[in-house]
């Protein structure tokens, strides 16, 4: 059971190829989340990831959790911001993640990527489900990516919301238009 006092985690993900209205859309959603004591968990990528990011961060206090693949990936953004939690995988969160994908069949090939890859999608399952000894799952996974008519979503993305569904947790994608609108009316956000 999770302690009492911890923070409320959501996940915060998605594309690198993005507009500007949609940069623009996921810093607002990030700072409405941080206003409402939502800590963000997402990947520093460039595009969804740091939209959030800028947004979680608005007021420069820690309400991140932000999970990366290898101590100096987006090694300038650390540096750029010191009031962020970085986290970075060490062998045992690799293989507890690796497991899991394996195992739920979500990432049945894990094993023919190579370790880039491998590295990238394992930090994405952290982004969902923060510290396994905490056991403080994300509340909700908001992401910006493209999706087939059947829910499969495009790119990286996919392994992170994925777990987040796997959980039975809500995800929201903006690029859905009954998802985004749900999502804005929830967070009492105006649309454009």
């Amino acid at each position: 059971m999770s302690d009492l006092f911890s923070p409320r985690y959501y996940t915060g993900v998605g594309s690198r190829d993005i507009t500007q209205e949609e940069y623009h859309l996921l810093k607002q959603i990030g700072t409405r989340m941080s206003e409402l004591d939502y800590w963000l968990r997402s990947g520093a990528a460039d595009g969804s990831d740091s939209a959030f990011q800028h947004g979680a961060c608005y007021d420069q206090e820690i309400k991140t959790e932000i999970w990366i693949p290898w101590p100096s990936f987006q090694i300038d953004l650390q540096r750029s911001t010191p009031y962020v939690d970085y986290h970075s995988l060490t062998e045992d969160l690799f293989s507890v993640a690796r497991q899991f994908y394996l195992d739920k069949k979500i990432i049945p090939w894990f094993d023919n990527m190579t370790r880039g890859p491998q590295a990238l999608h394992a930090r994405n399952y952290y982004q969902v489900v923060g510290f396994p000894s905490e056991n403080n799952i994300s509340k909700v996974c908001i992401y910006c990516a493209d999706e087939s008519k059947k829910g499969e979503v495009a790119g990286g993305t996919r392994s992170a919301v994925m777990v987040a569904r796997y959980y039975g947790i809500p995800t929201y994608n903006i690029r859905i238009k009954e998802q985004k609108e749900e999502l804005l009316n929830k967070l009492k956000i105006k649309g454009e």
